[in-house]
């Protein structure tokens, strides 16, 4: 059962007659339970209800903890919905007399905060998700319980009234249960300058990329990010990217925090960027009809394209990109299919030869389908807007519904199909029976392990190698579908699930979701 919770420490903050804590003292300002507004008819409220002078006296209100389907929930919520709303009014009267926030908070499965209508923390949650959108992902095992703690600067609070609003998004339409609560720790104050950020690290993405990230200050308000002796820019998060770095060069990075009080010390690191042979940013999407791609594999019949698609939420079709522009070259749609959960495309084989796409509605969640499709045609000869009519191979998980983003076709005529399943004991399974006749396949008995999270997976066009991509990292196997696994660590990107070979065999391509860069990767340089 997938678990929902979201103990976001923000909630009530400061009401009306709190006496503020000494000098330097820490203080719990809202406990459990408190109580809330919120809106739970499973409608998409857009930005309004974020404000603080949005108008809800007619939503409902209770104490905390909301939800459904545990039986330990103070106040029921309408079960099945994507997204809930909560709101809660308070008042502070001396916000300057406070130096930072410290926001508890345990969530499953997505969830962005809100104070006085701005955002001040988001996790599992694409930046341009709205109202409609699920969370980017599941989460389970112990990660449903465990707390994270993050600051929010004392600069969201005004004197007099404040609003913290929250919204709660479900990672499946048929999720089994969700859960809120709230906290919030407060130092008080006069602010003191800021420390040094911890776990300043670097990473060349590509030859004139590198990304970098820390870990976020307590009681800053903003960074200064510098490459040696030239200011790049700001940050108010722990990431950073400088998109014009020197390629072939050892630059040193450095990092201050900063707020009311002055700017820290700076923290340094220093980075290689290559030359020929590593990493390349090719493009970045940036197109509001690709918001979530969540499948990649490159074209046969037309170089310098990949086909793409996106997650849950849109309709049935595929898109070609271009590799080297990122620009939307053809849209091809699935006549007489309903997208439910668009994780997987594969480039295989017909059994003429001919290459044919292999699109999977393959992801579940909350493990709830009796059965997964899969829907193949060939490869369209020309790059036009235009509709197909697809084969659907309807398959029956033979060991109980599985969650799963990983379609691979063995890319040779009538090849085999593997799937590996996401789940912490996932694995992989090839599809049994003679399904590309019949339309029905079931998986058969799972013959490898697998890790956690697998997002997406591709077989090299010349079937010399297999990859299994988990976010920030992948499994590259010899063979099909391999042995003797070995993990490397891949560029990082904003929920990074995508993942394809060149047509040469000899690269990967990458691309996430939201505004991503599409990037190659040979297979020398991992």
């Amino acid at each position: 059962m997938r678990r929902l919770v979201v103990v976001i420490g923000i909630a009530a903050l400061l009401s009306v007659g709190v006496v503020l804590p000494a000098r330097g003292a820490v203080t719990t300002l809202v406990p459990a339970a408190s109580t809330w507004r919120f809106h739970d008819s499973g409608a998409d409220l857009g930005s309004a209800w974020r404000a603080p002078n949005f108008a809800d006296a007619t939503w409902r209100q209770g104490p905390a903890e909301f939800g459904y389907g545990d039986s330990d929930e103070a106040t029921t919520v309408a079960p099945g919905r994507v997204t809930y709303y909560f709101r809660r009014a308070f008042a502070v009267a001396a916000p300057d007399q406070i130096s930072n926030l410290t926001l508890r908070a345990v969530v499953d499965d997505g969830a962005a905060v809100y104070i006085n209508g701005t955002e001040v923390w988001r996790t599992n949650l694409r930046p341009t998700a709205t109202g409609g959108s699920l969370a980017s992902t599941g989460v389970f095992g112990s990660d449903e319980s465990a707390w994270t703690t993050v600051s929010i600067p004392a600069s969201a609070l005004v004197a007099g009234a404040n609003v913290i609003a929250v919204e709660v998004h479900n990672s499946s339409r048929t999720s089994s249960d969700i859960s809120f609560d709230a906290e919030l720790i407060a130092n008080a104050g006069a602010a003191a300058v800021p420390s040094a950020p911890t776990g300043f690290s670097a990473k060349a993405v590509s030859t004139s990329v590198v990304d970098l990230s820390w870990t976020p200050v307590a009681g800053a308000t903003g960074y200064t990010v510098s490459r040696g002796a030239t200011t790049l820019g700001t940050a108010t998060t722990g990431y950073f990217r400088d998109a014009a770095a020197p390629a072939g060069t050892t630059s040193t990075y450095s990092v201050r925090a900063r707020n009311s009080a002055g700017t820290g010390a700076a923290a340094s690191v220093t980075v290689t960027t290559g030359s020929a042979g590593t990493a390349k940013v090719m493009c970045r999407v940036n197109n509001g009809q690709l918001p979530e791609i969540s499948g990649i594999v490159a074209s046969v019949r037309h170089p310098g394209v990949v086909w793409v698609h996106n997650d849950s939420g849109d309709s049935a079709r595929v898109f070609a990109l271009d590799v080297n522009t990122c620009a939307i070259r053809a849209i091809v749609s699935l006549a007489g299919v309903t997208a439910y959960d668009f994780e997987g495309l594969s480039m295989g084989r017909d059994a003429a030869g001919a290459p044919e796409l292999w699109v999977g509605d393959i992801g579940d969640n909350g493990k709830v389908r009796a059965n997964i499709r899969l829907y193949r045609f060939v490869e369209p000869a020309t790059l036009s807007n235009q509709t197909v009519t697809p084969q659907r191979i309807t398959v029956t998980w033979s060991d109980g519904a599985r969650d799963c983003e990983s379609l691979l076709v063995e890319p040779i005529a009538n090849g085999r199909v593997f799937l590996v399943s996401k789940e912490p004991t996932g694995g992989w399974y090839q599809l049994q029976g003679s399904f590309r006749s019949t339309g029905v396949a079931t998986t058969g008995t799972r013959f490898a392990g697998g890790r956690s999270s697998a997002s997406d997976g591709a077989i090299a066009p010349d079937r010399s190698r297999t990859v299994v991509r988990y976010y920030g990292s992948a499994d590259i196997y010899t063979g099909v579908p391999g042995s003797s696994p070995r993990r490397v660590t891949l560029p990082t990107q904003n929920m990074g699930e995508a993942i394809a070979f060149t047509p040469d065999s000899s690269a990967l391509y990458l691309v996430g979701e939201g505004v991503s860069d599409l990037i190659r990767v040979p297979l020398a340089a991992l």
